[in-house]
């Protein structure tokens, strides 16, 4: 990479002075930290369309009622989708807490979920779908627990063109590395969350 960069520099040089060469360290810089971005992060990188998550319990960027929290019941939100690409043949579903103190905890995934299921019930994971395992080593639904302060939950609905042939238990950075390339599109939902 560095020597594409220096052969780049030269017509930057020509054609835009000294401040054509500055410009030019910020974009590689820019390229270098893109490089070094983590897999979670970078599995939102892929382009949404109008496909939706939303939530009867929660509108995005609100709180997310205490009955769904380890302060509650602990149990599944309700979860609405919608406008899903035509050739969706499984849907996937992460919920990744970025705030937590270890820079990301993992409270749910659930895979290979029917496409014609249009929502996931209070309490109960759809039917015939496979869940992995989150950071408490629970294969489950894990509700938001901060220690301290308003943490962020960010639910990423997944429309994948196939079904996944993985195991039951498998953590968040093993299961996005297998999706990446089955991608279709991707949502969020975001809820917050303080404990009293």
């Amino acid at each position: 990479m560095r020597r594409v960069c220096l052969l780049a520099i030269i017509p930057v040089l020509i054609g835009g002075g000294l401040w054509g060469y500055f410009k030019f360290l910020r974009a590689e810089r820019s390229l270098l930290i893109g490089s070094q971005i983590s897999p979670t992060i970078m599995s939102t990188m892929v382009p949404l369309n109008q496909m939706k998550l939303t939530s009867l319990a929660f509108n995005g960027n609100q709180m997310i009622p205490a009955l769904f929290t380890c302060d509650g019941q602990n149990i599944i939100p309700p979860l609405q989708f919608s406008n899903l690409p035509d050739q969706t043949q499984s849907l996937s579903l992460t919920v990744v807490d970025p705030d937590s103190p270890s820079g990301s905890f993992t409270h749910w995934i659930v895979f290979n979920i029917d496409p014609q299921i249009t929502q996931i019930q209070q309490g109960e994971v759809p039917l015939g779908a496979s869940q992995g395992v989150n950071s408490a080593e629970e294969n489950s639904y894990f509700g938001p627990c901060p220690n301290t302060g308003t943490h962020h939950y960010v639910f990423t609905l997944y429309a994948l063109d196939s079904k996944l042939n993985l195991p039951e238990g498998i953590d968040l950075a093993s299961f996005l590395d297998s999706v990446q390339n089955h991608i279709l599109t991707q949502t969020q939902l975001v809820g917050i969350y303080r404990r009293k």
